[in-house]
């Protein structure tokens, strides 16, 4: 959803999937919201699910990702909204940069209303192969969240910014760690974490 393999023309790409209104039953290997592959595009790039009533089950999610440009600060931006329904996934990588210093990159989970989210392995809240920046975002402000591996950033260290939110439902890591820059717990219920860390920038915040 909102995917290119090699344009290079300053146009507004993006997709968007939209259930909400209905019910959905599908069955995927890999999903990928917005990712590029070009040289000097500078427009914004989006791909965006969302989902209020059925099932979705993915082998891997990948929100956000930049494969070869070289440059640029247009956003590309990767989102899911589950307000209902399951969503199960057997990984979730946020906001993946492999190209050499494009910027404005950033992947959203937000689970919230009865939604139930649950994650085999590890959600992966940042990672840079490159020079570039991302950010990466995971809101739960309702509804389950449930982690079987880690989440936490991959590579990049300060070149990625990622944020988790709690203000409403649960987030149940299953003994699994949390290692994030920022964690936002407002609200909700917080369960089963073997670890946690939260960088300097952000921190923990009650």
């Amino acid at each position: 959803i909102g995917v290119n393999t090699a344009v290079s023309v300053n146009n507004t790409q993006g997709g968007t999937v939209d259930f909400t209104g209905g019910t959905v039953d599908a069955l995927i290997n890999t999903l990928t919201l917005a990712q590029r592959a070009d040289t000097n595009n500078n427009g914004a790039y989006s791909g965006i699910l969302s989902m209020s009533r059925g099932t979705i089950d993915a082998t891997s999610v990948i929100l956000g990702k930049t494969l070869t440009a070289t440059s640029g600060g247009s956003a590309t931006t990767g989102t899911i909204n589950v307000s209902g329904g399951t969503f199960t996934a057997g990984s979730i990588l946020m906001a993946q940069n492999l190209s050499g210093g494009r910027t404005g990159l950033v992947g959203n989970l937000n689970v919230s209303g009865t939604g139930a989210v649950t994650v085999a392995g590890d959600v992966t809240t940042g990672d840079v192969q490159g020079t570039g920046t991302v950010a990466a975002n995971v809101t739960v402000s309702g509804g389950t969240l449930t982690v079987g591996g880690n989440l936490g950033e991959g590579a990049g260290g300060a070149s990625v910014t990622s944020v988790l939110t709690v203000s409403g439902g649960t987030l149940d890591m299953t003994h699994g760690s949390i290692a994030v820059d920022t964690v936002n717990f407002t609200s909700g219920t917080l369960k089963n974490v073997a670890s946690f860390s939260a960088g300097t920038s952000g921190g923990l915040n009650v």
